[in-house]
């Protein structure tokens, strides 16, 4: 008892650190389609639906596919085109690259922030305090402790099981979707809006599978006569199955001795509706993650002259920015490495149609407006070794020498026009 009031008045004298409050736990609560009753969502429920929803799974997955496709590069900060600094090159390289690589933790970056709407990157140190890895924590186990103007004080991960750990601001990379209302220090993720649409599509999914389950044996009832015997039902079943069972009896009409009624059992309306409802599900579903339905595999309504298209708007508008975020997120990394002479930066995707680029920047070399190498660094082709290509052409033609060809050209019809001038003043002078 003794201890406990002494630990009550010390907790009392410490009013700053009292106002402290923990973010995480991811307790928040959305209230259900009546509007009534509440309804606790956690993490759990986000990675079932992340692995049981085919098209929140494939949505997420052409996400970290399109996600640095074109990889990345290492550059000098202070001269973008110089060389970046050797030493320093190298201890970045082997961080991103160390573990499983960088492929597999920009894949885990990704789906941390769609399912959880929060990831976390630990900045492991050995004893000399030198960067040695970069390990995911799981955000499922993460909290922020914050003060009442929510500057971060502490990051705190609890195992079941295991011992509570505790990291300071500086050690922890986190990355989020967007900022949630009710906890403004931790992400949210994009399945929270769709949450009922998928937990639908699941409820619907095994509407569907029960439905066939079922139906297969049987899709009828035969209800016999009621003085059959117990032997003569099992001839008369046998005796069906062999005179209409299978596709070579399809449709054949018979008449059945002991058979006085045929029930047929189908899906009801409620049943056909549930399972359309799943169309919807997918249309809310690439609308909350960004992908349209034609890169999860739903061609309807897509010609090839679109199809371009929808690709690069995905690029643009959805990828893009996770691109921009890893570059500062990585180069926050960089900055407490010390690494204060390179920057990491993202090689842009090009989904423009081949043919389409190959025709404008021809059509830009012969009007002038761009070189041969500089058209060719557009199509992703390396420089040819040509004093020509380096060259503004116009028809073919070099434009300085053009422009060199009308100057002696004007020069020739100023002469011309002189010499004229002055005949004409001859002649009137006899």
């Amino acid at each position: 008892m003794a201890i406990k009031h002494f630990l009550k008045n010390l907790w009392n004298s410490q009013p700053i650190e009292r106002k402290d409050f923990s973010f995480g736990g991811y307790v928040n609560t959305f209230e259900d389609l009546a509007g009534s009753n509440k309804a606790r969502i956690d993490f759990n429920t986000l990675y079932t639906i992340y692995n049981n929803v085919v098209d929140v799974k494939q949505a997420i997955k052409v996400k970290q596919g399109a996600c640095v496709r074109d990889g990345y590069r290492i550059v000098n900060i202070n001269d973008p085109d110089g060389t970046p600094d050797i030493a320093q090159t190298k201890a970045a390289m082997e961080i991103l690259e160390s573990g499983r690589g960088f492929t597999t933790r920009k894949d885990i970056w990704v789906r941390d922030q769609d399912v959880a709407g929060n990831h976390f990157w630990y900045i492991q140190k050995d004893k000399a305090g030198k960067v040695i890895g970069l390990p995911e924590i799981d955000p499922r186990t993460m909290s922020i402790v914050a003060d009442q103007f929510g500057n971060i004080k502490k990051y705190v991960q609890r195992v079941h099981g295991s011992d509570v750990n505790y990291f300071e601001p500086e050690e922890i990379i986190h990355s989020v979707m967007d900022y949630s209302t009710s906890k403004p220090l931790l992400g949210t993720s994009p399945i929270e809006a769709i949450v009922w649409e998928a937990k639908t599509d699941m409820s619907a999914q095994m509407s569907q599978f029960y439905f066939y389950e079922n139906n297969a044996v049987p899709s009828h009832l035969l209800i016999a006569n009621d003085n059959l015997t117990k032997d003569q039902m099992v001839d008369l079943k046998e005796s069906i199955d062999e005179k209409f069972k299978g596709t070579a009896n399809r449709f054949k009409s018979g008449i059945i001795p002991g058979i006085k009624d045929v029930k047929n059992i189908s899906p009801s309306q409620k049943d056909q509706e549930f399972i359309q409802s799943r169309k919807f599900t997918t249309k809310k579903i690439v609308v909350a993650f960004g992908v349209d339905s034609f890169i999860l595999g739903y061609t309807e309504g897509v010609q090839r002259n679109n199809a371009q298209l929808i690709y690069k708007n995905f690029y643009e508008n959805t990828v893009r920015a996770y691109e921009v975020y890893l570059e500062e997120q990585i180069n926050v990394l960089f900055d407490r490495m010390g690494l204060d002479r390179i920057r990491f930066e993202i090689n842009e995707s090009n989904y423009d149609d081949a043919k389409e680029l190959e025709d404008r920047t021809r059509a830009d070399v012969l009007a002038g407006i761009v070189t041969v190498n500089e058209a060719r660094q557009v199509r992703g082709l390396e420089p040819i070794v040509n004093p020509l290509a380096d060259e503004l052409l116009y028809q073919g033609r070099v434009l300085d020498d053009l422009a060199f060809e009308e100057n002696l050209a004007a020069e020739q019809v100023t002469a011309s026009f002189e010499e004229r001038e002055k005949k004409f003043k001859n002649l009137l002078e006899i």
